[in-house]
């Protein structure tokens, strides 16, 4: 059995009309581009927070350090390392730490960094906080 040609073009004509539609309205209700924010990457894993390494890339990630900044900074996070090597992560210890050890870090930044420092401390202190809600 052989269908007319006129009903094998109309099929197609429609197949193809319904995939032009289909595409024409995905572009039009599709959701606009939201800006892209500037990376900020994610806090390290606990395990890995003692790494001054990593400390010093998450750093980095906030303010834009001078080669001689960095080379200050590396002995504050060593030090700061072989402090809490044994204390427990979100413990007071580790808190009182910070508190001691964030000054002598703010203290080799310009102040063109302070405010970038200062809110990166902020936060910090605000994911500890919600972390020990958690808890």
């Amino acid at each position: 059995m052989s269908f007319p040609e006129w009903r094998v073009v109309r099929v197609m004509l429609a197949v193809a009309m319904i995939f032009v539609l289909g595409v024409a309205t995905g572009r039009w209700t599709a959701p606009t581009r939201v800006a892209v924010s500037p990376f900020r990457p994610l806090p390290p894993p606990i395990q890995a927070q003692n790494n001054p390494d990593m400390a010093l890339n998450h750093m980095l990630a906030y303010i834009d350090l001078s080669p001689e900044q960095i080379a200050a900074i590396r002995p504050i996070f060593i030090k700061w390392q072989s402090e809490i090597q044994g204390t427990t992560p979100l413990s007071e210890e580790r808190k009182e730490s910070f508190l001691k050890y964030s000054p002598m870090i703010r203290r080799e930044l310009k102040p063109e960094q302070y405010a970038a420092y200062d809110a990166m401390v902020e936060a910090v202190k605000m994911r500890a906080v919600r972390r020990q809600k958690k808890r």
